[in-house]
């Protein structure tokens, strides 16, 4: 059986990480790939049991690394794995593609700047977060570092979901993945 790869999405809260995962595993099912997204949304409240608010460093360690055990293992028995999450450091960053250690993966960065995600967060966490009922918001607090050197770049203010599928498609193609 052929190793699978991971595709890494991060960018802050609403910028359209979950959207991206979902429409490109659509993709990439329709042409033969098995596929599985691990979204940090969903390990937090369905696998860990988690709130919607809970963003603490160590829980958010906790989800951290339940994403990378299982990106990793799905992966090498030739799964395509989508991974979103914010991971707003460098250093969760790192300590995710160490657990893909030997794992082929791609870096996909939403770029969406904090008023734009606000205005489509249908969580509500924007809001609460500046109505002072949260002290932690990935993003703000702690702030969002940049990726360095991620593989792809998406405004994400700017380019239709679709339109970020076929970036992502077109670099997969690229490198040979697909």
């Amino acid at each position: 059986m052929a190793n699978g790869f991971v595709v890494v999405i991060t960018g802050i809260p609403s910028s359209g990480k979950t959207t991206l995962a979902g429409r490109l595993a659509v993709y990439l099912r329709s042409i033969g790939f098995r596929v599985e997204v691990l979204d940090g949304y969903f390990i937090r409240r369905m696998v860990l049991g988690y709130g919607d608010t809970d963003f603490e460093p160590g829980i958010t360690g906790r989800i951290l690394g339940c994403l990378g055990w299982m990106a990793r293992l799905l992966a090498r028995n030739g799964v395509v794995v989508i991974v979103s999450g914010v991971f707003p450091s460098r250093e969760s960053r790192r300590r995710l593609y160490k657990l893909l250690d030997g794992i082929d993966r791609v870096v996909v960065y939403l770029k969406c700047r904090i008023e734009a995600c606000s205005k489509r967060d249908n969580k509500g966490l924007y809001k609460r977060f500046f109505n002072g009922e949260l002290r932690v918001l990935p993003g703000i607090n702690p702030p969002y570092e940049e990726p360095v050197n991620p593989d792809i770049v998406i405004d994400a203010e700017k380019t239709p979901p679709g339109e970020a599928v076929r970036i992502v498609v077109d670099y997969l193609k690229m490198k040979g993945f697909i």
